[in-house]
């Protein structure tokens, strides 16, 4: 798709070292409050330039995590705030070490349908779900992602509940049988398990990691940020996990709020999916039953180097946000119940809207999967088959559209599909042809800096510095 014939690993280099910065300096756990401040959405960049993490932001005001200097600094600027509470994790809730230990039990408990296994060098694990769960399937993979913040702690609850929920239904159950047989779920409960242990926000160097994925990170902008995109080992082996399984869904919980909010969270203008984006969070909202709000991230608080971007921008993935419930930790366990319950329709659904769309299988002439970029031309944002299986899995809503695909080595195809009505599924195989040529062009985009993100001077996508010539290029921002 695109006219820069440097590989992958040249791009990222050049993206890496062009977003690379020192950064702000890092809390500690002793440093930050919790503050809610009298100010305007349109305050918020001067909020973050005073070294302050946004939480949320609302008609009245602005939730943010602040040190005692920023504090001051806001009481010398004029603005109204007052200091949450810090309120400790209820008992009930498990400790760290109880946690691993559950989510490493699931193995035995569960084992004809679960594998545990750790990502990365942190103790950070993933439940992959699933009638075989030892190989690759040509099925649709959906992502849940947990805890990214470890004083959210009902996020953890609540992904162990949907494990527990289609583990123990597993066979009795006859839309849980088929979740299971249909699709590969996988479920990462505790994905900052430094930050779980001290009940803070940040991970053990201090750092946001919600705030440290490499699409469009900005550490200029956003404080805790890290030095560099992606310098924390969970982030690393996060985005790494995402890259081996190319989900077709994800949903990322949090909690501090009750919405579901979804890309572009860094940018002004609308993702290409927009209405693939709304469609889908609104569905999960109303399986939910409590949830009303639903809203592009931009449009709530504008934010850099987060999960959902991160997922959406190397994979295709369509990644939305649960802000759970407005306290952080329930304080009763009546409380918790109430919610995860709530959740749990929402996140069968949530794995059923996976089937919707084109999927099919890429391969060669010889019969080899090809780890494929396919684009819908109308929506202009790549997604990837499965170097495994070559299997591929697009959500779209009903229409017309025309399937671009191509890898390195071999000639694009466009094809045209058509999906007859929500709901439905269309399937198209694809068998790719060498194309004779020995350049080599950019395939994915793992880390990139967003230019100019508050100005209204339009968007240059990263993507389309992918693939072969075509006419577009990706903006580095002003000379």
């Amino acid at each position: 798709m695109n006219k820069h014939l440097v590989s992958l690993v040249a791009i990222s280099t050049l993206l890496l070292m062009a977003a690379a910065h020192t950064g702000h300096a890092q809390p500690t756990e002793a440093e930050f409050y919790d503050v809610y401040i009298y100010a305007a959405r349109e305050d918020i960049k001067v909020l973050k330039m005073l070294g302050m993490s946004i939480e949320g932001a609302g008609p009245y005001g602005v939730r943010a995590y602040a040190s005692a200097e920023a504090i001051a600094e806001l009481e010398r600027l004029g603005y109204v705030y007052y200091v949450l509470p810090k309120l400790k994790r209820p008992a009930f809730y498990p400790t760290l070490a109880e946690a691993l230990d559950i989510i490493q039990s699931y193995q035995t408990t569960y084992g004809d349908i679960m594998r545990v296994t750790q990502i990365g060098t942190s103790a950070i694990y993933a439940v992959k779900i699933s009638d075989n769960p030892d190989i690759e399937e040509n099925e649709p993979e959906v992502l849940f992602e947990c805890n990214i913040h470890g004083d959210e702690g009902i996020t953890l609850l609540n992904c162990l509940n949907f494990i527990e929920y289609l583990g123990d239904n597993y066979g009795s159950d006859d839309t849980v049988t088929a979740l299971v047989d249909g699709h590969e779920i996988l479920v990462v409960p505790l994905l900052n398990p430094s930050g779980y242990a001290s009940d803070t926000r940040y991970n053990g160097h201090g750092v946001d990691l919600n705030r440290n994925f490499g699409f469009w990170w900005d550490g200029w902008i956003e404080y805790a940020a890290g030095p560099s995109p992606l310098s924390e080992p969970e982030s690393q082996a996060m985005t790494m996990f995402v890259l081996q399984n190319n989900p077709a869904l994800a949903m990322a919980y949090h909690s501090g709020a009750e919405c579901v909010d979804y890309p572009f969270d860094s940018h002004y203008q609308r993702s290409p999916d927009e209405s693939n984006f709304n469609f889908l969070g609104n569905a999960y909202a109303s399986a939910t039953g409590y949830i009303t709000w639903i809203i592009n991230g931009w449009d709530w608080y504008s934010v850099h180097g987060i999960t959902t971007e991160q997922y959406y921008g190397s994979c295709g993935t369509l990644a939305e946000v649960t802000e759970i419930s407005w306290s952080k930790q329930p304080s009763s366990e009546d409380s918790v119940n109430s919610y995860i319950s709530a959740n749990l329709p929402a996140m069968i659904d949530w794995v059923a809207k996976s089937d919707w769309g084109v999927h099919g299988t890429i391969i060669d002439h010889s019969g080899n999967p090809v780890e494929a970029m396919i684009v819908i031309q109308e929506l202009d944002w790549p997604a990837y088959s499965d170097p495994i299986v070559g299997d591929y899995h697009r959500f779209l809503l009903a229409g017309n559209y025309n399937l671009w695909v191509w890898a390195n080595g071999y000639q694009p195809q466009t094809i045209p599909i058509t999906i007859s009505k929500d709901g439905k599924a269309t399937y198209q195989d694809i068998m790719l042809e060498p194309s004779g040529e020995g350049r080599t062009y950019a395939f994915r985009v793992i880390v990139a800096y967003q230019p100019l993100p508050y100005e209204q001077t339009g968007l240059s996508y990263p993507t389309w510095a992918l693939g072969p010539p075509d006419g577009k290029s990706a903006s580095l921002g002003k000379a």
